[in-house]
Formats: C-alpha cells, structure tokens, sequence
C-alpha cells in the first residue's frame, strides 16, 4: 500500500508532514473526523491484523516503521477503540526491537496533541516490560538508555516539554522503574528512578465566569459534566453546588483549557454534536 511503500512520495512520512503543519483544532476537524467517519469499518479491521501480524511476525522492516507511523497519528482519535487498538498495536511492533518503537515515540514527544504523546510513551513502556532479563551493555540495554534520556529531557527537572498529565507521568515513573530495577545500567547519571522529580508546571489559568469566551467553553460541558465529572473531584462538596469556591476554580481551569487547546464552536462545534446524537464520545 501507498503509506508503507518506502519509495512512494506519499507514504507515511508525508502524511507525518503534513498533520505536523496543521493546528491542533485543525487536525481534529480533518484527520480525527476522517478517522472517526472510517472506524466502524476497514480501518478497526486493519487494526486488529496488523495487531495478529505482529504478534506472530518478530522481524521488522522499513515497511512495518511505516504502519507504525501511521498508526501512531491514530492516537488523535475521538474514537476509543481506535485509540486502544493503535496502542497494542504499536506496543506489538515495538515488542521484538523497542528502539524502533522509542525512536518513533522520541520522533513524537513534540506532538501539541497529549493523546498521542500519552499513549506512544505507554506503548513503550508496554514493548520495554517484555524484556526482563537483564542486558548489561548489550542492544536492549543500550536503547533503552537512550530513550530514558529522551524521557528526561522532556518531563524531569528542567525538561523542555513539563506535564502535569498524570497518566504520561506514570508511564515515565514506570519506565523508569523497570530499568532501576532490572537494566540499571541503562538510568542516566544523576537520576533516582524510584523517586523522578518532574519539570514544575506553572499554576493552571483559570478562565473568569464573566470572560467573553466562558459560554463558548461552556458548550462544550454536554448534560451534568460540571456536576459529575468536575464535582466529583472537588473534596467535601455537596452533589449540584454550583457555588463550591474550589469547584468553580476548577470549572474555569477546564474552560480555560478548552480554549487553550483551541476548540472554536465554528470550528468543532457541529461535529461534537454529531458525536453527541449518534454514538457517544468515548474517552
């Protein structure tokens, strides 16, 4: 096919090109809604073979990189079961030779879209656990070794990308872990891999009721969203207390967040609709 054919000037490297041009907001309202349009068909269906191919099939080649290139930018899915398809997909891919898989996830960790970077970071973890015997000085020890340094450099103290995300961040811890624990010779200097300190983030922005763009985010919130997903995280508040100070803290932080990550109702807005009307958003 046209995406693995190394040769083909329109294969997976140039849709990688491509979807790194567009915006966030861009790349939902054009690549995620092509997914989400295909998801119910050939494309869970070549998922899951890929999936049993690699299960089966331990050698790689440029070909199967460029599936995995491919696959790892169906990460930005609104679709759950695409998402966990394309994670054990790329967890199977990397399982026999993780450094193609951590070459591709370093190749990602500047993606401005936390889905992707959270699921190809525990994708490699998942490839890194089936190595548990040790390796001292040998090719698994040496790769991981690396990728712990790209690791680092993006989320531990002084990294270039910080994230409060607490998923990516367990990922990082549990990386971490497995080389402290088993190919301790693969940590970087300076490191404890059993006590990681990350890069400070700066205090979440907090979006003001009264903020010309608050009912815009608001529509986002779908049916008791405020009430049972914000609230349910707010300590010592009673269920519909719209007044809670730290609950209406919290409100506007995800509202804030909204427009940060540029969800426009003229952009996003009827497709969260039709989302909404047909098959729930999942995830």
């Amino acid at each position: 096919e046209v995406r693995r054919s190394p040769a083909h000037r329109l294969n997976a490297d140039f849709l990688d090109r491509v979807l790194r041009l567009l915006s966030l907001s861009e790349r939902d309202r054009k690549w995620s809604e092509w997914v989400r349009h295909r998801a119910g068909g050939r494309l869970v269906r070549d998922l899951k073979e890929l999936v049993g191919y690699w299960t089966g099939i331990l050698d790689r080649v440029e070909g199967d990189d460029l599936d995995a290139l491919t696959i790892v930018w169906l990460l930005t899915s609104t679709n759950k079961d695409v998402r966990d398809l394309a994670t054990k997909a790329l967890q199977r891919y990397g399982r026999p030779d993780p450094k193609r898989l951590f070459d591709l996830a370093a190749r990602m960790l500047d993606v401005d879209d936390p889905y992707v970077v959270e699921r190809v970071v525990g994708a490699a973890f998942g490839a890194a656990s089936a190595h548990q015997m040790p390796d001292p000085g040998g090719p698994f020890e040496h790769a991981l070794a690396g990728w712990l340094v790209e690791l680092r450099n993006h989320f531990l103290a002084g990294g270039l990308t910080p994230t409060s995300h607490e998923l990516l961040r367990s990922y990082v811890r549990a990386t971490y872990e497995l080389a402290g624990t088993l190919h301790p010779g693969a940590v970087p200097g300076g490191v404890d891999p059993f006590a990681l300190t990350f890069a400070a983030m700066p205090p979440a922005p907090v979006m003001a009721y009264d903020d010309p763009n608050a009912e815009e985010c608001d529509s986002t919130f779908g049916m008791d969203f405020q009430n049972y997903v914000i609230g349910s995280a707010i300590e010592g508040r009673r269920n519909y207390d719209l007044n809670h100070a730290d609950f209406r803290r919290a409100r506007g932080e995800v509202m804030a967040r909204v427009w940060d990550l540029g969800w426009r109702a003229a952009l996003l807005g009827d497709v969260d609709r039709a989302i909404a009307e047909g098959t729930s958003r999942l995830g």
